[in-house]
């Protein structure tokens, strides 16, 4: 049997996120680590990058702890591209800090898929993880928001605007630093544009089938799922008619100044 080794590097931004990284990393650390195909065998090897905005609570401690690199991080876009910059390895997979895995094959089969598929940037579905403490009538509504979302996002992964969420995203390194990386003046939908600017350049962009991640319901929770429905649908639509999104236009057509944007004032 051919054996092999690939590297990964796993680049997270946070901010003041010592609960959810804790459990993120340790998550990570329960994957398996190799895949095996008839007469193959890949190990991986991975490297974590933890993006920081100045958290502070224990985020660093935490994340120093698992052996994860902690850097500068920021604004998200800022903190996934400097994450990105200090990447030791080809494959860059951009996670969130409140992101659960648990399919414990998400490494081999995310890789593979991505390879066999000759894809150069990624995404996924996203599903909302519950506490079971929330109301019913709001689960079922930002469950019917992500649902939606996915089919819409799975749907047009193959036209000339594409859409991705970079709540998990994987990208080739070289040609994500070629591309200049998420666009650090759109505050909304910089994934998206980031989707697009990969397929309008040559390259190849889909949305695996093989995997998909849990992410925390907490935005949706915070404003109430029907305000962050209707949130989700007026940023898509002026996004359409009108182009990116910037940190001015998010905050008046939400009401609501993002979390990263308090503590990173400017």
């Amino acid at each position: 049997m051919g054996k092999h080794k690939q590297g990964i590097s796993i680049v997270i931004p946070t901010l003041n996120e010592e609960k959810n990284i804790d459990e993120l990393l340790a998550n990570i650390m329960g994957l398996e680590k190799s895949s095996e195909k008839p007469g193959e065998k890949t190990d991986y090897e991975l490297e974590i990058i933890v993006a920081d905005a100045n958290s502070k609570d224990k985020t660093r401690q935490v994340a120093e702890a698992y052996g994860a690199r902690v850097i500068h991080g920021g604004l998200p876009g800022h903190a996934r591209n400097q994450g990105a910059r200090f990447a030791s390895h080809e494959m860059v997979y951009f996670l969130d800090a409140d992101v659960r895995i648990q399919d414990k094959d998400f490494i081999g089969k995310s890789f593979q898929e991505f390879r066999e598929r000759n894809l150069d940037c990624a995404g996924m579905d996203n599903y909302l993880l519950w506490s079971g403490n929330e109301k019913a009538f709001s689960k079922s509504a930002a469950n019917l928001v992500f649902g939606v979302a996915n089919a819409y996002i799975k749907g047009v992964q193959n036209t000339k605007n594409p859409r991705a969420v970079s709540t998990a995203m994987i990208v080739k390194r070289p040609e994500f630093i070629t591309l200049g990386g998420f666009d650090e003046n759109i505050y909304w939908g910089e994934d998206s544009e980031l989707a697009k600017r990969f397929a309008s350049s040559g390259y190849k962009f889909g949305i695996l089938d093989s995997v998909s991640i849990k992410v925390s319901p907490r935005k949706a929770v915070s404003q109430g799922s029907v305000r962050f429905a209707k949130n989700v649908l007026r940023l898509n639509a002026y996004r359409s008619k009108h182009g990116e999104v910037s940190r001015e236009i998010y905050n008046q057509l939400t009401g609501i100044q993002d979390y990263f944007a308090r503590a990173n004032p400017g």
